[in-house]
């Protein structure tokens, strides 16, 4: 992009021809149970972390999933429950590497966090390694409210009250090699079916979420787990993974990296869209609306070793140009918000986290903004948002890891440096929240229905450091934006 300055760019904010509610669960996190995690990400010897709760209070985290995750397939609940003294150890059967799981944070450990932060709880059985029954009596131990002995069993370990679970997932990355108790596609659909047709048996109205392919590239799956159990489920599950690469022990910190970062929600929404096509043709005739739960996703850090290959640090700190990929992922999302109603981003806590706690301390990351100041603002109503602005070259992209380059036809060569969302609040305020990915600052008037800008307000990350810097001073009470190189800029708009 050249004298970019000079180019004059718009961005057009218009009332919806129809409403499309914005779910907040999208802002959505993840708990599993690998390397420091939830040990000591959420409990030490002393217990649950209190700085990680009054973090996560702040952060207004609206769902969580546990306990994975690949883990998931590889627990058993009742190990998690009763006296901590008496919870067996075992190797982390999963991800191994000498890791042992203690089941100190096990299901009232979870149930109770959700609780204190505010947080809707969403648990994913063990399909792959457990039974229906099993499953079926942890539904029981944690809703029930007849005198079952599941439910006797948790009043005498200091519960009385059912938990509301808000969602509970069937399965997880059942397609995959490296998954306990893989299937084929049709093995999965009828097995999903089947145990959702019990669930709903014991508990009708509860929300029920089947696995989908990977990041939306077997669509022979996702249309055989619709046709076959399209009808029992509320949500299909998309994983969403991109990579970037760390070298000499520093985030990648040149112009064209910070923008491939920057630039691979470009990947994701791409993904979105095609699970979205068939989401939306299969509930025209479906007698259940089934929706799409990105229940995982992130930008993976990798190092490159002295033999050129890749290896996956979740200890890497998340950086300011993390922070402008988090916020053009929920640009994605929000724009797919009839389908996308649900996400959980990997990881809450350490790995490759909003926060860290690994030192005694909780530090929050460059994270930790965005993702407040979406889940605060960026609610409500979507608008209908047109930018006109110059254009940037799309980067390589790579999915997964470094070795995975993302197949250039799935996305743009060129795009707008802007990028644009918008919400109309149950108050009726307006809230805009504008991303520029160039590299350098650009100049943008704003065309809002009648309104007054009373806060504008801009993150951004500057070229060579890991730092995300706030900065209030963006706009004037008429519209005119200057929107500072690799940022994420959000403007309230009050009648």
């Amino acid at each position: 992009m050249t004298n970019a300055r000079t180019l004059t760019s718009t961005i057009t904010v218009a009332e919806p021809a129809a409403p499309i509610e914005i779910n907040r669960d999208i802002y959505g996190q993840y708990f599993e149970h690998v390397e420091d995690c939830v040990y000591p990400g959420l409990m030490d010897d002393d217990g649950l972390r209190e700085d990680v709760i009054a973090a996560a209070a702040e952060l207004q985290v609206p769902v969580v999933r546990w306990p994975g995750g690949c883990f998931a397939d590889c627990y058993h609940w009742e190990e998690g429950i009763g006296p901590l003294e008496r919870r067996p150890v075992r190797p982390n059967w999963h991800w191994g590497g000498g890791q042992l799981e203690s089941h100190q944070f096990g299901t009232h450990e979870f149930l109770n966090w959700c609780e204190r932060v505010g947080a809707g709880a969403y648990i994913n059985v063990n399909m792959g390694t457990g039974t229906m029954i099993e499953a079926l009596r942890w539904l029981d131990y944690t809703t029930g409210s007849q005198p079952t002995s599941d439910v006797l069993e948790r009043m005498r370990n200091g519960r009385h009250d059912p938990w509301p679970v808000a969602y509970w997932g069937l399965g997880n990355e059942t397609w995959g090699a490296w998954e306990a108790g893989r299937m084929t596609a049709s093995e999965y659909a009828d097995t999903l079916d089947n145990w959702a047709r019990f669930f709903r048996r014991y508990q009708p109205d509860v929300r029920l979420v089947g696995v989908g392919s990977s990041g939306a590239t077997d669509p022979d799956w996702d249309s055989t787990v619709l046709d076959v159990a399209g009808s029992s489920i509320d949500l299909l599950s998309l994983h969403l993974y991109g990579s970037r690469v760390d070298r000499d022990g520093h985030p990648a910190a040149s112009s064209e990296a910070r923008r491939a970062v920057m630039l691979a929600p470009l990947h994701f929404e791409a993904q979105i869209e095609a699970m979205g096509q068939l989401v939306r043709k299969h509930n025209l005739t479906a007698s259940r609306v089934v929706g799409i739960a990105i229940d995982e996703w992130n930008i993976r850090h990798y190092r490159q070793e002295a033999d050129d290959t890749f290896r996956l640090d979740r200890t890497a700190p998340r950086t300011g140009s993390d922070a402008i990929f988090v916020a053009g992922v929920f640009h994605a999302m929000l724009r797919a918000a009839d389908v996308v109603t649900m996400a959980n981003y990997v990881f809450l806590v350490n790995g490759n986290a909003v926060l860290d706690a690994r030192h005694g301390t909780v530090t929050r990351s460059a994270l930790f903004p965005i993702f407040r100041t979406y889940r605060e603002r960026l609610t409500g109503t979507r608008m209908d948002v047109q930018v006109d602005a110059p254009e940037v070259e799309v980067p390589d992209l790579h999915s997964r890891n470094p070795s995975v380059r993302v197949d250039p036809s799935s996305v743009p060569r060129r795009v707008p440096a802007l990028d644009a969302v918008a919400a109309r609040n149950t108050d009726g305020v307006l809230q805009i929240a504008i991303l520029n990915r160039s590299e350098q600052t650009l100049s943008a008037t704003l065309d809002v229905p009648a309104g007054t800008i009373t806060l504008a307000e801009s993150y951004r990350s500057p070229l060579g450091t890991d730092a995300l810097e706030h900065d209030t001073r963006v706009a004037t009470s008429v519209g005119d934006l200057h929107l500072p190189a690799a940022s994420c800029t959000f403007i309230t708009v009050a009648h």
